[in-house]
């Protein structure tokens, strides 16, 4: 055995497995592609991201209420987030056109608003954002943008993230410098806080914090640097008044961390050691534990929890990574890229996980959608293969992280692409029709 991975598995076994009273239940038919983000909002569990289907396959955001499933529908590309302010609804990510076709709207904002009198409809004024949205945030009555994005045509100082109050566009107090990307954001203790590929605004492109925090007069660093990875998710527990910062981190200003940490207010530290080995995807508060989620890659522990003394991790956890979580009536609904949770039970991309989960559901709406392709290896190395069961000809595009794109061609079926060129980090694969009117997209590592 290679000493990385014995290491793991010793490591692994001073987690305690659980054996628990809550069982797993699958929602219908489940999705047709891991939700991105899993939110519990006015009494509806938001799905983000999801492909929901009526009349015909699209994509959007799917709203259940613990019985039946609804959605909010007729984006073209990928749903990375979605927020609410002033009786509108906002949808951010990596699209270029909302509606029903051929009567919608081209957007190449990358952002769109929905109302129940006018349905979809582009910011008016129509000012763009060049690169993908990842992150919103409503935030002292204004709706915070944050993505990979680099201007927002016209308006100054919005590198990565900007502000909408309902009818203009204006910086946050300056943009993000270099290779940058806002992943998340909460807020805690009255401040904004946003994570990702990031430093201090308007500062040298190199001096990346990971983490910092806006008070809406002007921005300031979270206890230090974070690294070496990214944050990629953020929880606030408020009964016990903590932030959780997660990611593909091993330290948290001066501390040591595994993949976690804990910021409240003043200091950071590590909230119990080792729980999830292969950085923090999702993390959510559920039955007064912090839960996490993780990546598949180096460890089958998916889904652990910690309850402020230790950790533990389910066992078996669900079959690949786990990216999404929410506290929903109370249960905890689970998304990723899983198929099966509990050893053998199928469930496509979510699932539901307590002692009063739905048995039957309403979720005809969340069906497979209209392409359905597969990417493999991920992990990539120098060679990525797409293939579809398809046999019509798509078209394929590769983006960045920050939604750069780096190879756009046709295929048919199956096609192998030389990633040699490409630098390491997250590719996005967009599988379209020939047009581009509809795409489908799955996240790579490039390693």
């Amino acid at each position: 055995m290679k000493l990385k991975n014995l290491f793991l598995f010793l490591v692994l076994l001073n987690i305690p497995s659980l054996v628990y009273a809550q069982t797993w239940n699958k929602l219908g038919s489940g999705a047709s592609n891991p939700p991105l983000r899993l939110k519990s909002v006015d009494g509806k569990l938001q799905m983000i991201g999801v492909r929901v289907f009526a009349d015909d396959s699209v994509n959007g955001v799917g709203f259940f209420d613990g019985t039946n499933a609804d959605s909010l529908r007729n984006v073209n590309g990928t749903v990375y987030d979605y927020a609410e302010l002033n009786g509108k609804k906002y949808v951010g990510g990596q699209f270029n056109y909302v509606g029903d076709w051929p009567f919608g709207y081209w957007s190449t904002s990358k952002i769109a608003q929905w109302d129940s009198t006018n349905g979809w409809h582009t910011m008016t004024p129509t000012i763009g954002l060049d690169f993908a949205v990842y992150a919103m945030q409503v935030y002292n009555g204004e709706l915070y943008v944050g993505g990979g994005f680099t201007n927002t045509q016209g308006v100054a100082d919005t590198r990565r993230i900007a502000k909408w109050d309902g009818t203009a566009w204006s910086s946050v107090g300056g943009g993000f410098i270099g290779q940058a990307r806002v992943n998340c954001m909460a807020i805690y203790h009255g401040e904004l806080y946003v994570g990702g590929r990031l430093g201090l605004p308007n500062s040298n492109n190199n001096n990346y914090y990971n983490l910092v925090k806006w008070n809406g007069t002007q921005w300031d660093s979270v206890g230090g640097k974070f690294g070496s990875g990214e944050i990629s998710s953020l929880c606030v527990d408020s009964v016990n008044d903590i932030l959780y910062i997660g990611g593909g981190i091993t330290y948290a200003g001066n501390v040591p961390v595994w993949s976690v940490a804990a910021w409240d207010g003043d200091s950071l530290y590590s909230p119990g050691g080792l729980g999830i080995t292969c950085g923090a995807l999702a993390m959510t508060m559920f039955e007064g534990k912090l839960w996490v989620g993780g990546a598949s890659v180096c460890s089958d522990t998916t889904l652990a929890f910690f309850d402020g003394q230790s950790w533990s991790a389910i066992i078996p956890s669900p079959n690949s990574s786990v990216t999404s979580l929410a506290d929903y009536q109370g249960n905890l609904y689970v998304g990723g890229d899983f198929t099966q949770v509990n050893g053998n039970l199928p469930a496509n991309h979510i699932a539901c996980y307590g002692n009063t989960c739905p048995t039957t559901v309403g979720v005809s709406e969340i069906k497979q959608a209209e392409l359905k392709f597969n990417v493999y290896p991920n992990p990539a190395h120098t060679l990525l293969t797409v293939e579809t069961d398809e046999p019509d000809v798509h078209l394929l595009i590769l983006r960045n992280a920050v939604g750069q794109e780096l190879y756009r061609g046709t295929f048919s079926s199956k096609t192998t692409i030389d990633l040699s060129a490409f630098a390491k980090g997250i590719i996005l694969a967009d599988v379209c029709n020939t047009d581009g009117t509809r795409c489908f997209s799955k996240k790579v590592v490039l390693e």
